[in-house]
């Protein structure tokens, strides 16, 4: 038994002056088992073991009792909390032009290939050889320039951005909303496509019909998200069962890919037609070769009976 009679504060915890270890003295008062909460929703009863929990996609805590109404000395019930609930319009707004940012980004990249001057012509592949003869950083900036033009006017990375800019210009079928409703719309033609934003008028179409807006970005059958997806899967997938158009035409680094596409495939069928023209120039060769040495042998098989005759004559 312990005396807590010195020590207040404990004795005012455990309810008592002493305390007896070990006997289960105090152990229904001092603990008592948890309960479930119980919360009135929109005039329904119902009981949560935690006193957070979400119903109806909204998070509640529940902090406190509410508190009792007393009407002529008698309990008639606890006092209502009402729940306003809102769209954060800021966020969808900062979302979006995020999405223009990303987009209007991928555009100057991709235009930037297609409409780039081709240098390769005049810097060609660097023998073993020529490699000996300049630094790294002479190399590396020979093989820049040689890559240069590469994807001018590739039809492949023209028919996805055509496809790009039609899906979002296309106002989806059964949607209230088209891209240049929401105040996105194109700029100048020569900017090729990117997008510019009337923030205004986004966010009077957000507050004037949200759920059209979701719908137009998060369809799951004709939403811009789902169509924009389906183009870039057609010209990128990864996947050995059904790859994109650029996947197939020059592989992912680090992949099966890299190996087995249609640009490996030709320079495979290349370096094969270049030792096949190599084998043969080397047996036309040594056919000259032998036809010349023959040649040589004759000639001097002649030039020695020539020599022979004429001596045969000039001795008589």
């Amino acid at each position: 038994s312990i005396d807590l009679s010195g020590e207040p504060e404990l004795a005012a915890l455990f309810g008592s002056d002493s305390l007896t270890l070990g006997s289960g003295a105090l152990q229904t008062d001092a603990v008592s088992g948890g309960t479930d909460a119980i919360v009135i929703i929109n005039g329904v009863e119902t009981t949560r073991s935690s006193n957070s929990f979400t119903i109806d996609g909204i998070t509640m805590e529940l902090k406190k009792t509410s508190a009792e109404i007393i009407k002529d000395g008698e309990f008639t019930g606890y006092e209502e909390t009402v729940i306003g609930t809102g769209r954060d319009v800021d966020k969808i707004v900062e979302g979006i032009k995020s999405f223009i940012e990303d987009y209007n980004a991928m555009l100057d990249k991709l235009n930037g290939y297609v409409n780039e001057d081709a240098n390769y012509r005049d810097y060609a592949p660097l023998t073993d050889e020529q490699k000996d003869e300049m630094s790294e950083k002479e190399i590396e900036r020979w093989e820049e320039k040689a890559k240069q033009g590469l994807l001018r006017r590739d039809s492949n990375v023209e028919s996805f951005l055509s496809q790009m800019r039609l899906a979002l210009y296309t106002k989806p079928a059964g949607a209230k909303y088209a891209l240049y409703d929401l105040g996105i719309e194109t700029t100048e033609w020569q900017n090729k496509g990117k997008l510019q934003l009337d923030e205004t008028a986004l966010r009077n179409a957000i507050s004037a019909d949200p759920d059209a807006v979701r719908t137009l970005f998060t369809d799951a059958q004709e939403g811009l998200a789902k169509k924009l997806t389906t183009i870039m899967d057609s010209a990128a997938k990864i996947s050995a069962g059904s790859p994109g158009t650029l996947v197939q035409l020059a592989g992912v680094e680090g992949t099966s890919s890299a190996s087995s596409n249609t640009l490996s495939t030709r320079i495979t069928n290349i370096e094969s037609r270049i030792k096949e023209l190599k084998n043969k120039y080397e047996k036309e060769k040594t056919r000259y070769w032998n036809q010349f040495n023959t040649m040589e042998q004759v000639l001097a098989n002649y030039s020695s009976q020539s020599s022979f005759i004429s001596q045969q004559f000039s001795s008589y």
